[in-house]
């Protein structure tokens, strides 16, 4: 277990600057360390709401550099974007991070809802929406069935959404369901 002295350099890390950076330095801290990774999972999880901001932006970052770091935590994180009012860039990131894994089957029911929810809900902010496009994309691959309830809700916001960035990933991802659902025979 990660030790509490450890946790709390993290949080003062975090707390002193907000740059790419400072969360590029505390990736390359984190590095392929599970107990460090596990300590930024708690804080992007706690309560106080600027260390779990930026932490979530470092998060991101471990999970690009290592993908598999993720994978024990995934069920932690998705729980995490079931707590009302969690902030924009926690969503934005923890959706970003989720589309640099391969969701297992566990977690793939959570992470669909979660995926659908934020998709749905046009008060979201368009980078939350757009990567909850691919990570359903993503779990398509998994499991082809689901890929017409993707199609068709992504269908029904292309009217009403005004973003450029959501139509041009809309675009992206309908495309590559057509081609799921053209290996299903349909």
């Amino acid at each position: 277990m990660h030790s509490p002295g450890e946790r709390m350099r993290l949080r003062e890390a975090l707390l002193e600057e907000h740059t790419k950076a400072q969360a590029l330095k505390i990736t390359e801290w984190v590095g392929t360390r599970r107990q460090r990774f596990e300590a930024l999972v708690r804080i992007v999880c706690g309560a106080e709401p600027i260390p779990a901001q930026r932490g979530a932006w470092a998060l991101c970052h471990c999970v690009e550099a290592h993908p598999r770091i993720a994978l024990p935590f995934l069920r932690v994180l998705l729980e995490n974007l079931q707590q009302p009012d969690r902030h924009d860039a926690i969503k934005r990131n923890t959706m970003k991070a989720l589309t640099l894994v391969s969701i297992p089957e566990s977690e793939a029911g959570l992470a669909a809802e979660r995926a659908f929810t934020y998709l749905d809900d046009d008060r979201e902010a368009v980078a939350t929406r757009v990567y909850a496009m691919t990570v359903l994309q993503h779990l398509c691959e998994q499991e082809p069935l689901l890929a017409d309830e993707v199609f068709l809700t992504i269908e029904r916001h292309m009217p009403y959404a005004t973003k450029p960035a959501f139509h041009s990933r809309a675009r992206h991802v309908l495309k590559a369901l057509a081609k799921i659902k053209a290996r299903m025979g349909d």
